[in-house]
């Protein structure tokens, strides 16, 4: 903006004092605005250039970290998965062991007291109280 108004003001001074010589400093040193707003305008485009650049890289790095955090949760899914097949195969284990303890706990109630009464019968007919 301030070559613009560098330039602009060169221009009316070089109309107010009527020089027209192509070869003036006025000229000159009005070229080499030109010149150097060209230039700023190129660096313009190349800072532009590099932010998009980085804003890609930037983009790229995140996309590659959530891949990376989709595969660690897919692990991690995967574990979980086989822990629960292993959890399972307990429990069944579990259940078949308290069947079998249901079944010895009914036999022993059944056969303890029995045992209890034939031993005191038993020792009444062999003499002993």
């Amino acid at each position: 903006m301030a070559l613009r108004e560098a330039i602009s003001h060169l221009q009316s001074l070089k109309l107010r004092s009527g020089v027209s010589t192509p070869l003036s400093d006025d000229t000159m040193l009005e070229n080499k605005l030109q010149v150097s707003q060209v230039t700023i305008q190129q660096y313009e485009v190349q800072i532009r250039a590099l932010e998009n650049k980085a804003n890609n890289a930037s983009n790229l790095i995140g996309n590659m970290l959530e891949l990376d955090n989709g595969n660690a949760l897919k692990n991690l899914a995967q574990a979980s998965k086989d822990e629960n097949v292993i959890m399972l195969r307990l429990t069944q284990k579990s259940t078949s062991d308290a069947a079998a303890v249901k079944i010895l706990t009914v036999t022993t109630l059944i056969y303890l007291p029995a045992t209890v009464v034939l031993v005191r019968c038993g020792a009444r007919i062999n003499g002993h109280r």
